[in-house]
C-alpha cells in the first residue's frame, strides 16, 4: 500500500492525508499551494486543499509511472513504449514522439522546454507538446558502449540551460550541443537515478547509498 503524510514539523507529528493499498509509483508537489499529485496503476489522484481527488482514467496508457511537474497543476507522465503524456483538468493528452523505446524518466523546465531519457541511449527534447531524439540512430551516442547502448535513467536542467543526463555507469553533460563524459565513478555498473542543482553545485545520487559532486 501507499500513504501521503503532513508531518508538523514543529512536533514532528504526521497526520494521513491519503492512504491507498494500490502501490504509488510516483508523486509530485506544488510548493506554492501545496497540491499534490500521485500516478497508479489505472488511476491519477490529485490533493487540492488537503482533500483527495481521485480520476479513474480510462485512457491512462499501462505503463506510465515518472512524471514531472509543468506548473499550473499540471504533469507530463512517461512510461513503455515511448508514451509521454500531459494530465491537465482530470484530462490526458498524448504527446508527440518519435521513439517507441521504454522512457522511464523526465524533466520539464518550461512548457517549451522538456527532456524525457530511456533505454538504448534514448534522449529526447522538446516541448510538452512534441519530443525528437538528440541522437537519432545511426548518429553516434555518448552512451555508446560495447554491443549497444547504455539507458539513460535520470535527467535534470540547470539553471545555466547545461541537461544533466546520468546512466548506468555513465554520467553525461549536454550543453548546447555539446557534448560531455564525466569521469570519477568509482562503480562503472553504478546507475546515476537522480540530479539536482543547489546553490550553484550540482549533486548526482548513484545506486550504493553513492553521492557525487
Amino acid at each position: 500500500g501507499s500513504a501521503v503524510l503532513a508531518v508538523d514539523l514543529a512536533t514532528l507529528e504526521p497526520t494521513i492525508v491519503y492512504e491507498t493499498g494500490e502501490a504509488m509509483i510516483d508523486y509530485v508537489l506544488d510548493p506554492t499551494d501545496g497540491w499534490q499529485c500521485l500516478v497508479m496503476e489505472a488511476r491519477i489522484v490529485e490533493i487540492d486543499g488537503g482533500k483527495p481527488l481521485e480520476t479513474v482514467t480510462k485512457d491512462l496508457p499501462v505503463g506510465l509511472y515518472r512524471m514531472s511537474y509543468v506548473g499550473k497543476h499540471r504533469v507530463a507522465i512517461c512510461g513503455d513504449d515511448g508514451q509521454v503524456a500531459l494530465y491537465d483538468k482530470k484530462k490526458l493528452t498524448k504527446v508527440k514522439v518519435d521513439t517507441s523505446e521504454e522512457l522511464v524518466s523526465l524533466f520539464v523546465a518550461t512548457t517549451d522546454r522538456a527532456y524525457v531519457v530511456g533505454s538504448y541511449g534514448t534522449f529526447l527534447q522538446g516541448s510538452v507538446k512534441s519530443l525528437k531524439q538528440v541522437w537519432p540512430e545511426g548518429k553516434p551516442n555518448p552512451f555508446d558502449a560495447d554491443g549497444g547502448r547504455i539507458k539513460v535513467l535520470s535527467v535534470y536542467e540547470t539553471k545555466s540551460g547545461a541537461v544533466l543526463l546520468g546512466g548506468e555507469g555513465r554520467a553525461v553533460v549536454y550543453d548546447q550541443g555539446k557534448v560531455t563524459k564525466l569521469g570519477g565513478l568509482d562503480d562503472d555498473e553504478a546507475g546515476i537515478y537522480a540530479m539536482v542543482e543547489l546553490g550553484g553545485t550540482e549533486y548526482w545520487s548513484a545506486s550504493g547509498n553513492a553521492l557525487y559532486i
